[in-house]
């Protein structure tokens, strides 16, 4: 009985990670990565994976900038963008999901910001449109805070 629950809630699990598409950064350094031009579709998630190494440090701080984004109609809350870390942790054999944060949360309708903590060396991101219409978010930037 265990079994069978556990295979009908991973199985759609697995699915929806392999499905999910990922981009790599279009710039970076040691402590800062960038994404430019970052579309998702409505109803549709997005993976970014970092190539920093996060071992040593305390946080991720994330921002992103909505050049499209000019009123609280067409912000990024009003997409219903939700953002997740993800943490590859070596050895495991799935990505381990540790914070959400929602847009909703920006104090500006065409910008925003998350920290997240640090809860292993390779950090990845989740976006998730939960609207109808796509977002395109002109800049995605991830830092790496604290440590070494």
């Amino acid at each position: 009985m265990r079994l069978c629950f556990a295979l009908a809630v991973l199985v759609p699990l697995l699915a929806f990670a392999q499905d999910t598409p990922s981009i790599a950064p279009t710039a970076s350094s040691d402590n800062a990565e960038v994404f430019r031009n970052v579309v998702i579709a409505g109803g549709k998630s997005l993976l970014l994976e970092s190539s920093i190494d996060f071992a040593n440090a305390s946080a991720v701080a994330v921002t992103m900038v909505c050049t499209t984004c000019t009123s609280n109609a067409t912000s990024l809350a009003s997409a219903g963008l939700v953002l997740q870390a993800r943490w590859v942790i070596p050895n495991a054999e799935l990505v381990v999901p540790t914070e959400t944060k929602n847009a909703t949360s920006f104090t500006f309708y065409d910008a925003g910001n998350a920290t997240f903590a640090v809860f292993g060396s390779q950090f990845r991101l989740m976006l998730q449109n939960r609207g109808t219409q796509g977002v395109l978010i002109q800049q995605i930037t991830f830092f790496r805070r604290g440590g070494t």
